[in-house]
């Protein structure tokens, strides 16, 4: 019964971490895209897809792309890590740092996306409008938040079953 227990919670943070990475990897490679100025989808120009992602208008040049494309593989990696490698391994207290560290950068986002539902504008330009407000609501808030709670999943699991 035990063993059963252990292998479902197993498998629990590993689905965990397999949707923290993928959706970071996604991301990453979007800002690698991006970083090549060969588009800017799903918008039509730089400052559209700005206003559309951030609510502000920041340039998405490579030397502000390219590093954040790393961070985003970067984390998507620490976190594979932690499920797969767990806090007995070597390097175990690094996976577990940088694992929470995701947590807190993706229930940030979560948490000023809910601030910005909520109807305050700060930090948001003017001209980011309803398509920032639709993204947010719809989109990037939800899906930090239920990366937080991924990313605490794989956090509280255990270290994976060897033999």
């Amino acid at each position: 019964m035990l063993e059963t227990t252990r292998k479902t919670q197993t498998s629990t943070t590993h689905a965990a971490a397999t949707a923290v990475a993928t959706v970071l990897t996604a991301d990453g490679l979007m800002h690698l895209f991006w970083a090549t100025r060969a588009g800017w989808w799903p918008a039509h120009d730089a400052r559209t897809l700005s206003l559309a992602v951030l609510g502000k208008d920041v340039p998405f040049t490579p030397p502000i792309l390219l590093p954040l494309a790393t961070v985003l593989f970067c984390g998507a990696g620490v976190v594979v890590a932690r499920a797969r490698l767990g806090r007995g391994h070597r390097f175990g207290r690094v996976w577990q740092a940088g694992t929470v560290a995701v947590a807190c950068g993706v229930s940030a986002r979560a948490l000023a996306g809910m601030v910005w539902a909520l109807g305050s504008h700060v930090g948001l330009d003017p001209a980011a409008g309803d398509r920032f407000r639709c993204l947010n609501t719809g989109l990037y808030t939800p899906l930090c938040a239920a990366l937080a709670v991924a990313a605490v999943t794989v956090l509280r699991g255990d270290d994976p079953i060897r033999g």
